[in-house]
C-alpha cells in the first residue's frame, strides 16, 4: 500500500484544484482498502474515500486526513446467456472504458452514459444519469466494505435506495460503505433509447446503431460539457443542483418566470413534460442561471460555463476554491432573488469548515 504525506490532491480531481492531503493513500486492491481503513483508525483521522475525482471540489488549504485513492480494476463476466451479460465492475476502472466495452460487444443499456469523467465506483452513489438512463436501470448489486462492521458484502439493488441523483451512500449511509465493485446487467438484443430530446433530434430520420448512440452523446456532450483533459477545462460536471420541486412550488416557479421573465413564460410551459419525474419536479437550473443572464459570469479563474451554464470551469486553470464558492454563492444568490428557487450544490466539498 502506497502511502505519501502531504500530497497536493489537486492532480487527482477533474477540476484541478485542491491543497495537500496529510496523507494520501493509493489503494489498488480490495484487500488494500480494507488496510488503508485500518490505518485510517490507527491515526485517528477523518478519510476521503475519491476514485476519479469528478464530483469534488477540494478546500485550497487540502485534506486534514487520509484521502484513498481507489485504483483497483477489473471487468468480469460473471453470466452470460443469449438475452443478457452481468458484468462485475471493480471500482477503479474508468467508467467511459466500461461503456466503450459494452458499445464493442453490443451490450445494451449504458451507452447513453458514454464520455461521463469518473471511475465505476461513484456510479452508484448518485445514481448517475444521462439521455434517458441511469444506474438504477441496469445495477445488480454492488459489493461493499461495511467500515462500521469490518466486514465486506454484497448489498442488492433493492436495498440501495436508489432516487434522482441519490442512493443510501449519498444520503443515510452516507461514510459507512465502500464500494469495491458494482454489477451491472446488460442486454444483447437492445433498443435505441431515444427519450431525450437531443438524441431524438439527431436521430429522426433513422434507427441508430449502438455504435452511433455513443458517437452522438459524445458529440452532444462535447457541445456542453468541456471534457476535464486539462487544466483549462477542469470541471466537476454539474455544479449547481436544483431541488426536486412538488407541483406547489412547480407552480409557484412558473409564476415566478411569468412576473420576471414574460418572454420565457411559453418556453418553461413547454419544459413542463421534460422535468416531470416520478417524485415531482425536476429544477432546470441551467435554464434558471441563462435567465438570470448568468452565463460566463467570471470570479478569478472560475467562470459560469456558456454552453451549460450548470456547469463552473476552472478556465484559467488556476483557479482557486475561494473563487469557485464566491462564484456559486453570488449566482445562487441572484437565481434565488429573481426565481425564489434555492440552488444547492452538486460536488462533495472536502476540507472546507463549516463556516465556509
Amino acid at each position: 500500500m502506497q502511502i505519501t504525506e502531504n500530497a497536493q490532491l489537486a492532480p487527482y480531481t477533474t477540476f484541478y484544484i485542491g491543497g495537500p492531503a496529510r496523507y494520501l493513500i493509493f489503494a489498488q486492491d480490495d484487500s488494500e482498502v480494507i488496510e488503508a481503513i485500518k490505518f485510517v483508525k490507527s491515526k485517528n483521522l477523518p478519510h476521503l474515500i475519491f476514485g476519479g475525482g469528478s464530483n469534488m471540489l477540494v478546500s485550497d488549504n487540502g485534506f486534514d486526513g487520509v484521502a484513498i485513492r481507489i485504483e483497483s480494476v477489473g471487468m468480469d463476466i460473471i453470466e452470460d446467456s443469449p438475452e443478457s451479460v452481468t458484468l462485475k465492475i471493480a471500482s477503479g476502472e474508468v467508467w467511459d472504458d466500461a461503456v466503450r466495452l459494452a458499445v464493442e460487444e453490443n451490450w445494451w443499456g449504458i451507452e447513453n452514459l458514454s464520455h461521463i469523467p469518473g471511475f465505476v465506483g461513484a456510479f452508484c452513489v448518485q445514481n448517475v444519469g444521462a439521455y434517458g438512463q441511469e444506474a438504477s436501470d441496469v445495477v445488480q448489486s454492488a459489493e461493499v466494505y461495511d467500515i462500521e462492521r469490518d466486514e465486506v458484502l454484497v448489498m442488492p439493488a433493492a436495498d440501495l435506495n436508489f432516487g434522482y441523483r441519490s442512493s443510501i451512500f449519498n444520503t443515510t449511509q452516507k461514510g459507512r460503505y465502500i464500494i469495491l465493485s458494482t454489477t451491472i446487467k446488460l442486454i444483447k438484443n437492445g433498443k435505441p433509447n431515444l427519450s431525450y430530446g437531443d438524441l431524438a433530434s439527431y436521430f429522426q430520420n433513422f434507427t441508430p446503431s449502438i455504435e452511433q448512440i455513443r458517437e452522438a452523446v459524445i458529440e452532444i456532450r462535447n457541445k456542453k460539457f468541456p471534457f476535464p483533459s486539462e487544466p483549462t477545462k477542469g470541471n466537476s460536471g454539474s455544479f449547481f443542483r436544483g431541488p426536486l420541486l412538488s407541483r406547489n412550488e412547480f407552480v409557484q416557479l412558473n409564476e415566478k418566470i411569468k412576473q420576471n421573465f414574460p418572454e420565457a413564460a411559453d418556453k418553461f410551459d413547454n419544459m413542463e413534460n421534460k422535468l416531470k419525474v416520478s417524485q415531482g419536479y425536476k429544477t432546470p437550473a441551467a435554464f434558471l442561471i441563462d435567465l438570470c443572464g448568468l452565463k460566463g459570469k467570471t470570479v478569478g479563474g472560475a467562470k459560469i460555463n456558456e454552453d451549460q451554464p450548470a456547469i463552473i470551469l476552472n478556465f484559467t486553470g488556476h483557479a482557486t476554491s475561494d473563487d469557485v464558492m464566491t462564484l456559486y454563492k453570488e449566482v445562487s444568490s441572484v437565481v434565488y432573488e429573481k426565481t425564489g428557487v434555492n440552488l444547492g450544490m452538486e460536488p462533495e466539498l472536502v476540507g472546507f469548515k463549516s463556516e465556509k
